[in-house]
């Protein structure tokens, strides 16, 4: 399948899965800019994470919950907490959870046209649901916001291991996808990540929050003291898919 060929996609959703905090403007533009340029924005659900000691907590709720986009928008909120652990909340509800989940975030726009299409695209394409797919990011190209499956989540328990306090999900992420040999930039789904280090945005308090108290030090220590639970999630993964290949073999030979 070709990824300009967005005929006969089937109806799978995608949740995109943003905790945020302080930034409610933000939030709102990347929300606007995510449903405004996708193919059909049926297809899209929006979770946004919020401490529940946000001073912004009114201006969420009108942006957000009480907006015209309300529709396509889930908000969740309890105690602030460790990043990961919002993710992994959001992905393992079972509540109108997409069949396809991103990281996101409140500093990133959405920029291509139909990028929901050139997502559900690959996923078909990836019959097993083992993959870490993400966007191209207009700054640098790396694997910022990764994209997998629920059979990712199913299969592991966790979108993210809460071993983290900020940083680095998507360093494992992105070493669990080359482990499997799944991972993939979409380069027809460019985001723009409007991050303070690229000049895009000021260092606000939610930056410094998590950078001038050592976690981001802390977290890059754990990633590297990692690989064995790194390891233990790739085989896994690659058991399911390995069992989902097997089954696709013996109905095609059933069917020949």
């Amino acid at each position: 399948m070709m990824i300009s060929d967005y005929k006969n996609i089937s109806m799978k959703r995608i949740s995109v899965l943003t905790p945020t905090r302080g930034r409610p403007v933000k939030a709102l533009d990347m929300a606007v800019s995510a449903l405004n340029k996708a193919g059909d924005i049926d297809r899209i659900k929006l979770w946004f994470w919020l401490d529940e000691d946000d001073p912004e907590m009114d201006e969420y709720m009108n942006n957000l919950a009480y907006g015209p986009y309300a529709e396509w928008i889930q908000i969740m909120a309890g105690p602030q907490q460790p990043i990961g652990k919002c993710w992994n909340y959001m992905a393992t509800h079972e509540f109108q959870r997409g069949d396809v989940l991103m990281m996101g975030n409140d500093d990133i726009i959405f920029q291509s046209e139909n990028w929901d299409s050139v997502v559900l695209t690959m996923d078909e394409f990836f019959t097993d649901g083992i993959y870490v797919f993400y966007p191209h990011d207009s700054n640098d190209g790396k694997c910022t916001f990764p994209i997998v499956s629920s059979k990712w989540v199913d299969t592991l328990g966790y979108l993210y291991p809460e071993i983290f306090e900020f940083l680095a999900h998507d360093t494992y992420a992105q070493r669990v996808g080359q482990g499997l040999d799944r991972l993939i930039k979409l380069k027809g789904f460019v985001i723009d990540h409007r991050h303070f280090a690229f000049g895009k945005s000021y260092y606000d308090q939610t930056y410094r929050q998590h950078r001038d108290n050592g976690a981001t030090k802390r977290d890059r220590k754990v990633l590297e003291e990692s690989t064995e639970l790194i390891d233990r999630d790739i085989a896994k993964l690659m058991k399911l898919k390995k069992k989902q290949n097997d089954k696709s073999e013996a109905n095609s030979v059933n069917n020949d």
